[in-house]
């Protein structure tokens, strides 16, 4: 039986879109932290703050949401 981690390494890298600039980055979600994680991240463009929500589930892709860090 696999577990959320073993799901969460096969699905790969997800293009998201900075919520400043626009620009697309992708991301490697890493279900080794967890099936739900939230942490700040730069944007390699703008510099500006993103708040990264990383969900995992037993099938289909992580679900990943980008919002404006404060």
């Amino acid at each position: 039986m696999r577990d959320i981690e073993d799901d969460a390494m096969a699905e790969g890298a997800v293009e998201v879109h900075c919520p400043w600039c626009g620009e697309p980055h992708t991301l490697e979600p890493d279900g080794s932290g967890g099936a739900s994680q939230e942490y700040v991240e730069d944007c390699p463009v703008c510099c500006n703050p993103w708040l990264v929500k990383v969900r995992f589930t037993t099938s289909g892709p992580a679900d990943v949401t980008l919002e404006r860090a404060q």
